[in-house]
């Protein structure tokens, strides 16, 4: 055997401990969605209205590869990178919702969005139902987000409008912080289609 290769686990086993010991010392970064207010003023142009409707919200489905505190990264059609010292502050689909719901109430009636399973004491008006079908940064270049919602008569169940929607902005930024701004953008813009959506079905007229 040569001395090289008599080595080599040994040196091997030294690489390992020098990573360790770098990953280790370099402290993990939390991130969260961030709700964005309505420019029109808290409340909106619906709080306005003496007849202010209620809505639940849900069920939203996520994927489940998203269900997971690092920050997924797509790199690849068929290929995600997980970030070991970037996590998501609370799970993404907790998150996600929360900001949808604050969003819509800046833009609507506040507290007049009722999270599923959470039931709301009085009689909802409609029901919004969301499948989230892609949630994530693409190579730190642009955020994707690829939703359908439905809006629903919460008496008699009847669609009364659907969409699928695909969000894209930039990340203006190389690093995380400004990879979470991208998506709580995509999700703003989410929360305003709806809230326009609803604003349509409603009889008024969807802010600016």
């Amino acid at each position: 055997m040569s001395r090289m290769a008599f080595f080599r686990p040994f040196l091997l086993f030294l690489g390992v401990l020098f990573f360790a010991g770098c990953t280790a010392s370099q402290p993990t970064s939390f991130y969260v969605l961030t709700a964005k207010t309505s420019e029109g003023g808290p409340g909106g142009s619906m709080a306005r209205s003496e007849a202010c409707p209620r809505v639940e919200l849900g069920p939203v489905s996520f994927p489940e590869y998203l269900d997971r505190s690092e920050m997924v990264t797509r790199v690849g059609p068929n290929r995600l990178g997980l970030s070991e010292l970037h996590h998501w502050a609370e799970p993404l689909r907790e998150n996600f919702v929360r900001v949808l719901r604050a969003n819509l109430n800046s833009r609507l009636c506040g507290g007049n969005i009722a999270v599923f399973p959470e039931r709301s004491r009085a009689r909802s008006d409609y029901r919004l139902s969301l499948d989230v079908h892609r949630f994530e940064p693409l190579e730190r270049d642009r955020a994707l987000l690829i939703a359908s919602w439905t809006f629903r008569d919460a008496q008699s169940g009847k669609a009364l409008r659907s969409r699928r929607v695909v969000y894209e902005p930039p990340v203006k930024g190389g690093d995380h912080q400004a990879v979470a701004a991208a998506m709580s953008k995509a999700l703003a813009s989410l929360s305003r289609d709806i809230a326009d959506s609803l604003l349509e079905i409603t009889g008024e007229s969807p802010q600016n």
